[in-house]
């Protein structure tokens, strides 16, 4: 491990010794090994510099913590980890398209090479690899840094969605990450990600050959399979070798030796989308710049090839197969696939602008079982019951429990369709038809008053049964499952007609006492205070809302079973259902903060504001008693001077 020792030293010796002692104290009931490794290093530490590791005599290239943060807001925040024990993970992109990770390393979820199992500072994510090689013989030896190069920017994080079971079995982590060059990488847990058997792959420079399940820092996805080949055609091959430089062999003791994979055109990705409901019910979707769309996994309904059983799993990352009476060769600019128990859904959108879809057939209108694939045109009156607008989609959104699913058009209008168990899940309490609600898409009717032109939406989303949509004049409203309160409604109630959601909370106060009356004419009154610019329902019992002014909104359920709510400075949330919009006010926060972006995952929530801090809470860190589950309702607080960036920036 020497290598990582060096490069630690650079990363411990950029925090100040206090913090580092806390950290260490901190990880002693968490990873004995980690804290050892730290405390020995804290007097080598005080009597090292950061210019004696870097300027070493032999390099002038560059410095180590080269300020690539930015001054602008933050592209994405949010979390990478799928624990039930609520330890996790989170990642931010900076302005300037790099990705910092934090949190637990459990499963190598955090791309950094280090088999640590906490990391408590943002952290520089060297996707591409590069390293100073110095000595020109490709193994990065420890006096080799890591650099920080244009093929380390990022577009896009994708990781394993949870999908809550009884089991919860599925308790680990794989992650993804598309560089704004085109390329695919992925860390973390290889069981559920592709071509875990191919030599490359198995035999990576990115694992601990001690811990052959996970790797540690990104590697390349070799989509097109190419390789770099002799003159004369032969593929070359170089011994292979893990993240330490230690050499694979194999039983026999045999040196194994594996082809070069090289970048190509072919190998550029525009999405890619991963579902895990057990450990052996997985799969995910690529999809190339091309426009091809490749799969991997369990073949439940037949998603990845027609032709094989639904019982099959596809280890090896291989092109979709619609069967061969699907003849018409349709490009996607979007994809994504939808798991739950025995069904599972590819959703891919079209460069044409239609929506199409196979698999169960569970939200697919005209068909039943499982279905090949299946072009959604709202103008065919078999699958709409509107068809007087354009069937051109530029969204969509799908339940994870396939209750609903939402498709918002060129026109800006939205469609719905849903589990005709429940006519909530849909919304379509203005329609007026008899007819199931999973037989055809409804138009949504937003006030019931028969006017197309107030019904136009921005944005919409859907989790387990509930929903919402941000109309075009930036109003909220919300429809489905509202036991929990998170339809934000002072009756915490199931909706089928999509509602406002009052987010200032203001009303006509006829009485003039300031108190609003049940049953009386005091309604709720729409006012700019109430207009939004996101929202997001990502833990089926919770929304949050970020206002026009900065502001940031939550409510929903504050309970142990299912999912907390922050603490706040002045205590607004209260362990129940909160049924109404809270201005969130965290410990912390600044004068003239404005919160930017912001989403929960499992049992917590993360936000960044315009002064490029960022907020989390809903997770367990080193110290805590795991026992109290009010420790995750703490707010932690980052900001600019925690990013660590232990790598040579070459400019």
């Amino acid at each position: 491990m020497k290598k990582i020792k060096y490069k630690m030293l650079i990363y411990l010796r950029s925090l100040d010794i206090k913090t580092i002692a806390l950290w260490t104290t901190s990880l002693l009931a968490v990873n004995a090994v980690t804290a050892f490794f730290t405390v020995s290093y804290l007097e080598e530490l005080n009597n090292t510099t950061t210019e004696s590791l870097v300027n070493d005599g032999s390099s002038d290239i560059g410095v180590i913590g080269e300020d690539i943060i930015g001054n602008e807001n933050f592209i994405d925040v949010g979390f990478i980890s799928n624990s039930n024990e609520q330890l996790e993970s989170y990642y931010a992109i900076t302005s300037e398209g790099y990705l910092y990770t934090w949190g637990w390393n459990i499963h190598g979820e955090l791309g950094l090479g280090t088999t640590d199992a906490y990391v408590p500072y943002p952290t520089f994510v060297n996707i591409d690899g590069s390293f100073d090689d110095k000595n020109a013989n490709g193994i990065q030896d420890i006096n080799e840094f890591d650099t920080i190069t244009e093929g380390d920017k990022v577009q896009q994080v994708n990781h394993v969605n949870k999908v809550w079971t009884m089991s919860n079995e599925i308790n680990t982590a794989s992650v993804f990450a598309i560089s704004q060059e085109g390329y695919l990488y992925m860390w973390g847990d290889s069981n559920l990600l592709p071509e875990k058997n191919t030599s490359e792959y198995k035999y990576s420079n990115t694992k601990d050959s001690k811990s052959m399940d996970y790797y540690l820092s990104p590697v390349f996805v070799n989509l097109d399979k190419s390789y770099l080949e002799e003159p004369g055609g032969a593929y070359v091959e170089q011994p292979a070798r893990d993240m330490d430089g230690l050499l694979y062999r194999d039983g026999s003791n045999n040196i194994v030796n594996v082809k070069t994979p090289t970048k190509t055109e072919g190998d550029k990705v525009k999405d890619v989308d991963i579902q895990a409901y057990t450990y052996t019910n997985y799969s995910g979707v690529i999809l190339s710049e091309s426009g091809k769309l490749y799969g991997w996994g369990k073949n439940v309904s037949k998603t990845l090839d027609w032709d094989k059983s639904k019982n099959d799993t596809i280890n090896s990352l291989s092109e979709i197969n619609y069967g061969s009476s699907v003849t018409e060769d349709v490009k996607y600019v979007e994809a994504s696939i939808h798991t739950y128990g025995s069904q599972s859904t590819i959703t891919a959108l079209g460069k044409d602008g239609y929506l199409y879809m196979w698999g169960s057939a569970t939200l697919i209108p005209t068909k039943s079982g499982d279905t090949q694939r299946t072009k959604i045109d709202l103008s065919d009156s078999n699958m709409s019951l509107d068809t007087s607008h354009s069937s051109k989609i530029v969204s969509y959104a799908y339940s994870p429990h396939f209750s609903s699913i939402q498709l918002i058009t060129e026109d800006g209008y939205l469609y719905t369709l849903g589990d005709s168990a429940h006519d909530y899940y849909s919304g379509r309490g203005c329609d007026n038809t008899t007819e199931a609600e999973n037989l055809r898409f409804y138009r949504q009717d937003i006030n019931c008053n028969n006017i197309p032109d107030d019904d136009k939406v921005k944005a919409s989303g859907i989790t387990d049964h509930t929903s919402y949509f941000i109309t075009d004049d930036d109003y909220l409203y919300m429809y489905g499952r509202g036991v929990s309160g998170q339809t934000g409604q002072v009756n915490a109630e199931n909706l089928s007609v999509p509602t406002f959601v009052n987010i200032d909370g203001s009303f006509n106060d006829i009485n003039g006492d300031g108190i609003q009356q049940s049953g009386s004419y005091e309604n709720n009154t729409k006012t700019e205070g109430d207009k939004v610019v996101l929202a997001d329902n990502s833990n089926a019992n919770h929304t949050l809302a970020i206002d026009k002014k900065g502001d940031l909104y939550m409510w929903g359920s504050d309970h142990d079973t299912s999912g907390a709510l922050p603490d706040t400075t002045d205590y607004a949330f209260i362990q129940g259902s909160n049924k109404t919009p809270q201005k969130v006010n965290l410990e912390g926060y600044e004068d003239g903060e404005k919160y930017i972006d912001a989403s929960y995952w499992n049992n917590g929530g993360i936000t960044s504001t315009n002064y490029l801090n960022i907020y989390y809470y809903g997770g367990f860190v080193p110290g805590d008693d795991m026992s109290d589950y009010d420790e995750i309702r703490k707010v932690h607080k980052l900001s600019l001077s925690d990013f660590q960036t232990p790598a040579i920036y070459l400019g």
